[in-house]
């Protein structure tokens, strides 16, 4: 078991199955499947069914973009508001709640009069709940898994979505349209999203893998979640540009149809129905190309080919002269099934298109899961999601405008060379750094053929080093021009405490180095937390006057940290060998706990290594206030050595360091030497008067 009750996931817990099978064999996992299949056919007809009445009911283009932007202008109200609620409530109760909201809209449409304006009202209530319901989804499923299965669960999460799209666009909807009434389609969907929220219930209660913490609404805060790190960059720039193609390619089907293809609008679902192939397909090929080659190139490599295939759309009659050029039987399918031969060679197009869409969405979503704090998955795919409509906002109102201008082929060619051109201005915009973090490339070639002791400890080794894109937060929050990462620290406190344990029979030499240079490896799941973030407004900013106070963690804070902590590490030693494992959660928990000398000193060290690295910044960075630092260091450094280092620093900096007297003997806790300001004092006050079960 984790320390969060979790049992770690098991390769061998289902024989030789596969491992997608396995995932569907637990009972929580499936019952969350089974819900996203009903709750997805639902939407997915309810929309299909609403926009096929609006094309059938009007003649401008125009009316199709407007149906569009009641799915993005949702996301631009509500879309962070949704991933800050998706981290802060329940989330099972969160989808269950949501469920049966979107329940009740349907219910509303069997009720009133089908008329444009009951349409555009139901579809923008649908997309407002998906706001909340989405981020909700997307966070729900690490819980359910292991970190290490996220590209299987997630490969089986787009399948869900894929058979969903069949069955509610392909299957459902056109059944339903064919009734006496429309309302035989909507009591469907009521009663499919009923059958979710009964699901979301079965699924059971959901252990918490990483404790939360209070954490700000902020489109700031997702954004720098993402930015900081350039393989969630890229990852993004991908999901975001996969969405602005398909929103485009929803304005531009029917119209195609009409068109190009010369047939209704209504047999979109037909003429693109081989796509599922290509889905089906890229979902299940896109993890073990995801371990081979990497999730991020694989996303990036899926994004390329999606947007060939849009250009091919756009230059169809080309596409016929080079099939035909290859013998391609065309002309036999039209004399035999009487399908033109543009619709054959559309239909033979979706193909790839729906293949290379699947590699996109399984591989940026990977990548995502696995670098996104657990604790801001939600605020993270919300704020995707709102950056991914607003980008589309434009694209999708002058791509309904233009193809009454301009017609539907030259719009598909310049929505593929738009989403080539965007992809690459993005990525020269990023960072020049080499990625960090899980290389899975290198991964995959030294892993082949090796032992499984050796392939957990690389995969350990990997997840580590997601300690170099964590910026340590109290850099982040002073204003400091490129900060250094939790791994810089780590390094630094290691090397300066074997360096000082130099010639002390009192201490393990060895020791120290092991717990200096696992003490914030935590991190590398759980992100860095400083004293004051209880203290941060509705920005997540702090005010100036915090930096100039004592750092002191409520009872309540610290004993949050330690179990979120905890959890993120048994979480990154869950591959490695029992004995390793080991090792590594005594070590940790030593420290934490301050059980030996050697946890002592590495502790202190800690506090000196901050402050040394707090005088570096601020030789460089006038405007960096590094008081409160000086006064932790002061509380807490109480060997002899450390604190003769700590007076040498102070004497040579007599004018920012007002030590007390010469006589205070060395390692007594000394007090600062003014006192902080009147609100520090009252707000340390009201810390330390909160109850200690307080969140």
């Amino acid at each position: 078991m984790t320390a969060a009750g979790r049992t770690a996931p098991q390769r061998n817990e289902f024989g030789d199955a596969p491992l997608q099978t396995r995932l569907l064999a637990r009972p929580a996992f499936r019952a969350y499947w089974l819900a996203r299949v009903a709750a997805q056919t639902a939407q997915g007809a309810l929309l299909y069914g609403l926009l096929v009445f609006v094309v059938d009911k009007t003649s401008e283009s125009i009316w199709a973009s407007l149906f569009v932007l009641c799915s993005i202008v949702p996301s631009l109200l509500f879309g962070l508001i949704g991933g800050w609620t998706a981290d802060r409530l329940p989330q099972r109760a969160l989808l269950f709640w949501l469920s049966v909201a979107r329940m009740a809209l349907v219910i509303l449409l069997l009720r009133a009069d089908i008329t444009l304006g009951a349409i555009f009202a139901v579809t923008l209530g649908i997309w407002t709940v998906h706001q909340f319901f989405s981020p909700t989804e997307s966070a729900v499923m690490p819980r359910l898994i292991g970190v290490q299965d996220l590209a299987s669960g997630s490969a089986l999460a787009n399948l869900a979505l894929t058979l969903a799209q069949v069955l509610g666009m392909v299957i459902l909807a056109p059944l339903m349209l064919r009734m006496p009434s429309e309302r035989y389609l909507f009591a469907a969907c009521a009663l499919l999203f009923a059958s979710a929220a009964f699901l979301y219930v079965r699924m059971g209660p959901l252990h918490e893998p990483v404790k939360r913490r209070p954490r700000p609404l902020s489109l700031r805060r997702g954004w720098q979640v993402v930015r900081d790190d350039r393989n969630s960059y890229s990852a993004m720039i991908d999901t975001v540009l996969i969405g602005i193609g398909l929103s485009t390619l929803v304005v531009i089907v029917p119209q195609y149809l009409v068109r190009v293809l010369d047939t209704s609008a209504s047999n979109t679902v037909f003429v693109f129905a081989p796509a599922v192939v290509g889905l089906v397909v890229g979902l299940q090929t896109a993890p073990a190309l995801g371990r081979a080659f990497g999730h991020g190139r694989v996303a990036t490599a899926g994004l390329l080919g999606f947007a060939a295939a849009i250009a091919c759309f756009g230059v169809i009659d080309n596409v016929i002269n080079f099939l035909n050029g290859f013998h391609a039987p065309l002309t036999e399918i039209q004399s035999r099934f009487g399908l033109s031969q543009r619709v054959t060679a559309t239909m033979l197009l979706s193909i790839p298109a729906g293949y290379f869409s699947a590699l996109t969405n399984v591989g940026a979503r990977t990548v995502l899961l696995e670098r996104t704090p657990a604790d801001l998955r939600g605020q993270v795919f919300a704020t995707l999601g709102t950056i991914g409509n607003a980008g589309a906002l434009l694209p999708t109102l002058v791509a309904g405008l233009a193809i009454d201008q301009f017609g539907v082929q030259p719009v598909a060619l310049s929505v593929a060379v738009v989403l080539v051109t965007m992809a690459v201005v993005a990525r020269r915009l990023a960072n020049d750094d080499e990625p960090i973090g899980s290389q899975n490339l290198w991964s995959a070639a030294v892993i082949a053929g090796m032992p499984q002791e050796s392939i957990g400890i690389l995969r350990f080794a990997e997840t580590a080093a997601r300690l170099k894109r964590v910026r340590r937060q109290g850099w982040v929050d002073r204003g400091v021009r490129d900060p250094e990462s939790s791994a810089d620290h780590s390094w630094s406190v290691a090397l300066l405490a074997w360096l000082l344990a130099r010639d002390r029979p009192d201490l393990n030499r060895d020791r120290v180095l092991l717990l200096a240079l696992v003490h914030d490896l935590p991190e590398a799941l759980a992100g860095d937390t400083t004293p004051f973030d209880d203290e941060r407004d509705a920005t997540g900013r702090l005010a100036e006057d915090q930096f100039r106070a004592t750092p002191e963690y409520t009872d309540a804070a610290r004993s949050e940290k330690t179990q979120r902590e905890a959890a993120a590490l048994e979480e990154m030693i869950v591959d490695l060998p029992r004995a390793l494992a080991e090792d590594v959660r005594a070590a940790w928990h030593e420290y934490e706990e301050r059980a030996t000398p050697e946890a002592r000193f590495v502790r202190q060290v800690d506090k000196l290594e901050t402050l040394l690295q707090a005088e570096s910044y601020r030789a460089q960075q006038r405007h960096v206030i590094i008081e409160s630092f000086l006064l932790g260091a002061k509380r807490d450094i109480t060997d002899a050595e450390l604190v003769r280092l700590l007076d040498t620093i102070a004497a040579a900096h007599p004018r920012e360091y007002a030590y007390p007297s010469d006589a205070e003997p060395p390692g007594r806790e000394v007090q600062a030497p003014a006192a902080p300001p009147e609100p520090v004092r009252r707000r340390q006050r009201q810390r330390r008067d909160r109850p200690s079960n307080s969140a």
